[in-house]
This record gives C-alpha cells, sequence and structure tokens, in this order.
C-alpha cells in the first residue's frame, strides 16, 4: 500500500500500482527514445522525442542515435536496455508516494517554488499524468513538510557543531531579500575529528531595527545560543564597515561578562574588502584622468533606451564592429572598470557614431585624449 495524503494532511491509503511489461523495449535501448518513421523499413528514419530532430540509422546503425542522445543528458551503457526491462518487467517495483512527495520538497526547496505551486491545476494535471494515482499534497502540508526537513537539519548541524574539538571562526554579513527583509548570514569555519577544514552555513536570522553594532552584535548571539556554541567561539571575518568595529567592541564586552576569550584580536577583516578600498582610491585618481564619470553616463544613457542601443548594433554593423553590448562598471568589482573601458575602445566608432547623431548625448562625446 502507498501512504499519501489528503489536502488536511491526513494519511490515506490507495493501491499500488506495477508498471506492466514493455515488449517493445526488446532490442536497442535508444528506441525508448526515438519513434521510428511509419516507412522506417524503407527510409530508416528515427524522431527523437524530445527535440523532434530526424536522424537517419544508415546500416541499421544506432550510432548517431546514442550520441544525440547525449546531448539531453542521457547516458547509454551495454546494460542499459537489459536493465530497464528487468525493471518495468519486475513486480517488485512499486509506486510510492512518500518517495514522491520528498522529492518534490526537494523540487520546492532547490528551485525557490512557491508552496501554492502545488494547487495549481496544471501543475496536478502534470503530475496525473505521470501517475493517475499520485497524491498531490496541498501548500500547507508542502510547507510543514519542509519546516519539518530544517528542523531536522538544525539540529544535525548542532550536534556536529558541538562536537566540534576545538574552536570556532565565523563570518558574518548582512543581507536584504527583495522584499527588504534583512538577514544577518553565519558561516562557520572549523577543523573536524578527522582534522579537515570545514566550512558550512549554520544560520539566516532575519535582523530587525536598524543595523547598529548593538543591534548585530545581539542577533549573532541569538545565533550562537540557538546551536548552544557560545563557548567555541575564537575569531570573527568582517568587512571594514563602522557598524562591525562597534560590533566587535559590544561582543568583547559580552564575552568577557560571560567568561569566553574574545576580544578585539579576534577580529579578522575580510582582506578582499581592505584590498578593494585601496583600489576605489586608485579608481577615483582614474577617474580625474580619463573622465570616467564621462563615460559611464554615456553608456548609462544608451543602455537605458532600446532606440539608442539599436542605433549603436547597426552603426557598429555599418563600420564591421563586433555587435556589443557597452559594459557598465560596479564599484565593488574593481576588474569590472577595465572591462568597461576594454569594451568601449572596441566599439568608440559605433559609440562616436551613436552619441554625435543624438542632441542629448552629444556632449558626452569621447575625445581622442
Amino acid at each position: 500500500m502507498e501512504v499519501g495524503d489528503d489536502d488536511d494532511g491526513n494519511e490515506q491509503d490507495s493501491e499500488n500500482e506495477v508498471l506492466p511489461t514493455v515488449e517493445s523495449f526488446k532490442g536497442s535501448i535508444v528506441w525508448i527514445h526515438f519513434t521510428k518513421d511509419p516507412d522506417f523499413k524503407e527510409n530508416k528514419k528515427a524522431t527523437c522525442k524530445y527535440c523532434s530532430k530526424v536522424y537517419m540509422c544508415s546500416g541499421g546503425s544506432t550510432s548517431n542515435l546514442k550520441k544525440h542522445l547525449k546531448k539531453h543528458n542521457i547516458q547509454m551503457n551495454q546494460n542499459h536496455g537489459q536493465d530497464i526491462r528487468e525493471m518495468f518487467n519486475s513486480s517488485k517495483w512499486v509506486y510510492n508516494n512518500d518517495t514522491m512527495r520528498g522529492k518534490l520538497v526537494q523540487w520546492v526547496i532547490m528551485n525557490q517554488q512557491s508552496f501554492t505551486v502545488v494547487e495549481e491545476p496544471s501543475f496536478i494535471e502534470f503530475m496525473h499524468s505521470l501517475h493517475p494515482g499520485a497524491l498531490v499534497p496541498s501548500a500547507d502540508t508542502i510547507k510543514r513538510n519542509i519546516y519539518n526537513l530544517y528542523e531536522v537539519n538544525v539540529k544535525k548541524i548542532k550536534d556536529i557543531l558541538q562536537m566540534v574539538p576545538g574552536k570556532i571562526s565565523f563570518i558574518t554579513d548582512i543581507w536584504t531579500s527583495p522584499s527588504t527583509k534583512s538577514f544577518l548570514s553565519l558561516t562557520a569555519h572549523f577543523i573536524d575529528k578527522e582534522w579537515k577544514l570545514r566550512s558550512v552555513i549554520v544560520d539566516f536570522i532575519q535582523i530587525y531595527g536598524s543595523h547598529t553594532g548593538e543591534n548585530i552584535k545581539n542577533t549573532f548571539i541569538s545565533g550562537l545560543e540557538n546551536l548552544s556554541i557560545e563557548d567555541k567561539l575564537f575569531g570573527i571575518t568582517l568587512n571594514n564597515a563602522s557598524n562591525n568595529q562597534v560590533f566587535i567592541n559590544e561582543l568583547s564586552k559580552w564575552a568577557d561578562q560571560n567568561h569566553i576569550i574574545f576580544n578585539s584580536e579576534n577580529h579578522f577583516r575580510c582582506f578582499a574588502h581592505t584590498i578593494n578600498i585601496g583600489v576605489q582610491e586608485f579608481l577615483k585618481y582614474l577617474d580625474q584622468k580619463l573622465s570616467l564619470s564621462q563615460l559611464r553616463q554615456l553608456l548609462n544613457k544608451i543602455r537605458a533606451s532600446t532606440q539608442r542601443c539599436e542605433k549603436l548594433s547597426l552603426a557598429c554593423k555599418n563600420n564591421n564592429i563586433d555587435d556589443l553590448k557597452p559594459i557598465i562598471d560596479v564599484l565593488t568589482r574593481w576588474n569590472s572598470t577595465c572591462e568597461m573601458i576594454s569594451r568601449a575602445l572596441l566599439i568608440k566608432p559605433a559609440l562616436d557614431i551613436t552619441a554625435i547623431s543624438d542632441r542629448d548625448l552629444k556632449s558626452y562625446t569621447l575625445t581622442e585624449e
């Protein structure tokens, strides 16, 4: 018997379905994935069931068909056909609703699907096309299953961290979701009992209110307390934001009050972020020498207009230049400034034509200097 649930999450039983014997799978396994032409004996044509591409089976060989299947990530091997026939002819294989639900929960999580996707009529129809007896759970059931899975994995993480023989270092950062909710990420770094360096995200905590050092400290400590690893705190890596220095100062006071060895010497500044600060100063110098702000404004104005993008594309073609889109640099990715300049040099004749022919862009025309 299979176990499923109704919309209220109650368990119910239904009969198992055993797959029928499939005699048509005798011969090459490729015929599971290809359809023979009605006149196959004469023209030797076969059509792929996934992309409708037609192939010829010259001399009865199916090697080109097998090669095509690799494009669909379908791997063939010598015993594959026999394995498939045995699976379909075996009375041991049964549909299991619990297995389906586990895979469904995994799919919702990994692909960031809405819980309500399982209640969409088209989704239910799709599930029933795979198996008419599929018991598709409700959105509430999926939500409950995911939360239960989260609780199980939190306990696993907690057990792992508590078994760490030494101390644990952390990296924290604050992220803002598309719905403007702020979260403090907590990544742990430690050496396990097998002397292997481990890194794992241990929490993602919503942070309320302003991002003051005091507020960050309280949120961080709540994460440690949830995992019962306050006494394992060793070092923290942060960027150079001023509120992080306040965070470290407040955390040091808390550690001292709780007899935990931690102070400002356990604070490690993010090396990449430190380099970035130096690079930004150099970019300011470049901006003055090369008028990067003028180039940036020109590229932004072109990219913001569909018509100007079309003009630029046409200018590239008319001047035998690769039809490339402008690149706008990002301050936190200093190599992107080099990419912006390099791309602008490649399409400079087209940029000049686009700017000169547009009265609103003439003032941004790039000089030879």
